[in-house]
């Protein structure tokens, strides 16, 4: 049976988040794609509910939740056009795009 940290590892070799993200609190869709992802390969490894939840630091019907949900898993490529680095995001949790044409990124 695989680790927690083996199944993180994988999860970042694969979506590019990082462990500490994954345990956060932010719920952007691509990053609770990643956290489904997570779950998925820990049940495979016939972890309960609750052992993933700890891991993950969720409650455990929120992991039998995006188990059941259609949520996309994101790859690493698609998720190099969707991050924005925090600078450029209002403290609202809205994209700058004056910035980002400012500084020229688009």
């Amino acid at each position: 049976m695989k680790s927690f940290d083996e199944i993180f590892k994988e999860v970042q070799n694969y979506t590019g988040f990082t462990r500490e993200e994954l345990t956060g609190k932010r719920r952007y869709r691509t990053l609770a794609g990643a956290r489904k992802y997570f779950a998925q390969l820990a049940r495979k490894e016939t972890y309960s509910y609750p052992q993933i939840a700890r891991a993950l630091k969720k409650d455990h019907t929120s992991i039998m939740h995006s188990l059941k949900s259609e949520l996309e898993i994101p790859r690493k490529e698609d998720l190099r056009i969707m991050r924005v680095p925090r600078g450029l995001i209002t403290k609202d949790g809205y994209i700058d795009y004056r910035k980002i044409q400012k500084e020229k990124l688009i």
